[in-house]
């Protein structure tokens, strides 16, 4: 208690009060230092705010709907995310006229959110559907199977239904739907039996007015100024203007390559852009003669979607892997807003902390290096012919190895990306590691082999098959901090620590459980494993004597990582969270459901334990603020500062497992955990 009061006596608080303490501490979520953002799937929808203030998109694979910043490309927040490959796919994105509120349309949701916060308002059906908004913003229309929906925005209550006149029951598919401007009338291509159509109401009194017979299919339809007259996307290779009040085609716009497959009308609607099923190109129209003012060409991917700026002088362009802001005038892009356009597989600080390497697989088969203080891309590197599906600094920080689905493992030089040696394995390298010494270079394959080779002549030292099962493949390798040994897990739960020198077993562990990831302490005295099932273990290195094992949940571990201090590990679980817990009992300290989604698949601290790398499967990476990153620093606001000391002294005394004034973590919070914010005051990430 001598400490305690000493410093109580000696400390000036000031205005601050323990509320601002508290509100101080209590931050949701991990905050983001910067994101490098993407798309894992093919198809991508966009959409422009009113104001020009955001972008929306919605992977039409990756079960993501994201917001971006227009002028700068910056990544806002994934507004919804479902676990990889069990949730919604999002299919389009809307936003209302006042730019407030943003309706994401899923396979099986329509649902409207806050834009300024990103809150969720409400569920307007669980079956998903083409959405538009009256000019006003105050009603939804929504495509419910056969009919058209009309909800009411503010309070969400249904207030009429679109249907088509229907006494023999037959076949009725609605593709597209739109509000007229003066907001009386509602448009929708569809098909009836086997025609197509466009089908007229009126909105107001919800009446069925007419079908006007096309002969093509209307994937897109919106309303121009003059409240009658449709600009329509059909698949027989045109655009078209349609009146709805006499049926009659008044413009047509050829696509000579590929059916017109979406378009894009501006706010003013004198300019129309169109763009081709299954095509890089997209063209402007004038709307008044339907004069071609231009063909843009798309570099990579087709084109899926587009959007006008308000004042018409841009136009977003998403499409398969890429979301792009294209200047009208001079025909060029302007910027590019995603970064990886796959699953990014893995992370990796350099040993001085100063870069990141992130890798993806399949279409890209891209490692990239990254500046870890500012986002910035440093470099891109390509050779593997297939994914990347790891890649890791070596301890000299000169290095890169990485493991590709071309099943070989390759060397880079950090400095200029160039390619130093190949290492051949006869299956997909799913894990790589470099020895600390910067010796060897080890590989864990899909044919359940582990090879290790010297790095410098690129001699094969020993090759050992873990277990002979079928399938069973080597899903992590990992050397010891002083290169003796290399722990090597696979699939099939067999655990295996090998000698360096000779290739001989110093132990073996079964789990019958798939073995995700390693991790050695700092001084190689324990082993942390983290397996596809719900638990996690802790092992001492030398017999393999369990430490502990802690059940996490009910789901496993994609991921796992221990902090440069030792009192801590972070982990990436199959549920989609990031959990902090102690290395002392496995016990968990914090939980992160924010910006976690669809799936962590990689996560690692930088060394100076400051932060946190992570990536997900939706192709986007994160560099977070470790909330643990200085010890002392309570509060998690990246330094250690009288707040600190302050929310430590208030709970002097205080006893209990998971106790964040509990600075080391034995339990309670007494002279100690004032000893060492004391001992750390004044240090900052």
């Amino acid at each position: 208690m001598l400490i305690f009061r000493s410093v109580l006596n000696g400390l000036i608080i000031g205005s601050v009060s323990l509320n601002l303490l508290v509100a101080v501490y209590a931050q949701a979520g991990l905050e983001s230092v910067w994101v490098r953002a993407g798309h894992s799937d093919y198809s991508t929808i966009v959409a422009i705010s009113p104001d020009d203030q955001y972008i929306a998109s919605a992977g039409g694979g990756d079960s993501t709907v994201k917001l971006w910043r227009l002028s700068d490309g910056e990544f806002i927040r994934t507004v919804v995310a479902n676990p990889y490959a069990q949730g919604d796919r999002y299919f389009s994105v809307v936003f209302s006229p006042d730019g407030q509120y943003l309706v994401t349309v899923g396979q099986r949701s329509i649902d409207l959110w806050r834009v300024p916060d990103g809150t969720h308002v409400r569920r307007f059906s669980t079956q998903g559907g083409k959405v538009a908004f009256s000019y006003d913003g105050s009603k939804l229309a929504g495509i419910q199977g056969r009919s058209i929906k009309i909800w009411s925005v503010p309070d969400g209550t249904e207030i009429g239904t679109l249907t088509i006149p229907n006494p023999n029951n037959t076949y009725i598919a609605l593709f597209s739907v739109a509000f007229s401007p003066d907001g009386s009338t509602v448009a929708a291509g569809g098909q009836f039996f086997i025609s197509k159509y466009i089908f007229v109401w009126d909105a107001n009194s919800q009446t069925y007015l007419r079908a006007i017979q096309t002969n093509t299919q209307i994937s897109e339809i919106v309303f121009l100024p003059d409240n009658i007259t449709v600009a329509t996307a059909c698949s027989d290779r045109f655009a078209r203007l349609w009146n709805i009040e006499t049926g009659t085609v008044v413009r047509s716009f050829e696509h000579p390559d590929t059916l017109a497959y979406t378009i894009a009308l501006s706010r003013d609607g004198t300019l129309l852009a169109s763009g081709g099923f299954e095509s890089r190109i997209f063209r402007l129209w004038r709307v008044s003669d339907g004069t071609l003012l231009r063909t843009f060409t798309a570099t990579k991917g087709v084109i899926e979607s587009l959007a006008f700026t308000s004042d018409s002088n841009h136009i977003l362009v998403g499409g398969r892997q890429f979301i792009r802001l294209w200047n009208r005038a001079p025909g060029a892009i302007q910027r590019e807003y995603t970064q990886h356009t796959d699953q990014v597989t893995s992370v990796a600080f350099s040993p001085d902390g100063s870069l990141v390497a992130s890798s993806t697989t399949n279409t890209e088969s891209i490692i990239r290096i990254w500046n870890s203080s500012n986002g910035a891309l440093v470099r891109a590197i390509t050779g593997h012919p297939q994914g990347v599906l790891q890649t890791v600094f070596a301890p000299n920080g000169n290095w890169l190895a990485s493991g590709g689905i071309d099943g070989t493992a390759r060397l880079w030089r950090v400095a200029d990306g160039a390619l130093l040696r190949v290492f051949n394995a006869s299956a997909p390298v799913w894990s790589v590691a470099i020895s600390p010494d910067n010796q060897l270079i080890a590989a864990g394959s899909a044919d359940a082999k582990v090879r290790v080779w010297r790095i410098d002549n690129g001699q094969l030292i020993f090759e050992r098959t873990t277990r002979e099962y079928d399938p069973n493949a080597v899903s992590c390798v990992l050397f010891s901090p002083d290169s003796s040994l290399l722990a090597v897990g696979d699939t099939w739960g067999n655990l295996i620590l090998y000698r360096t020198a000779d290739g001989s077993v110093l132990w073996s562990q079964e789990y019958r459980d798939h073995i995700m990831d390693l991790a050695f302490s700092s001084d190689g005295s324990v082993i942390l494993i983290g397996t596809w099932g719900s638990t996690i273990y802790l092992r001492n290195t030398a017999d393999g004597s369990l430490v502990w094992s802690q059940v996490i949940g009910i789901v496993g571990v994609k991921s796992l990582h221990i902090a440069p201090d030792g009192i801590h590990f972070a982990l990436a679980t199959l549920d989609g969270a990031i959990e902090v817990r102690r290395m002392s009992d496995g016990g968990l300290l914090r939980r992160y459901e924010r910006e976690t989604l669809p799936r962590v698949l990689s996560i690692r601290y930088s060394p100076n334990n400051c932060y946190l790398a992570y990536s997900r499967t939706d192709g986007t990476l994160f560099m977070v603020h470790n909330p643990y990153g200085l010890l002392g620093d309570v509060n998690a606001d990246g330094v250690v500062d009288d707040s600190d000391l302050l929310i430590v002294l208030f709970a002097f005394g205080s006893s209990g497992s998971n106790l964040p004034e509990d600075v080391n973590k034995d339990g309670i919070v007494d002279d100690a955990d004032l000893l060492m914010v004391l001992f750390n005051f004044g240090r900052n990430c």
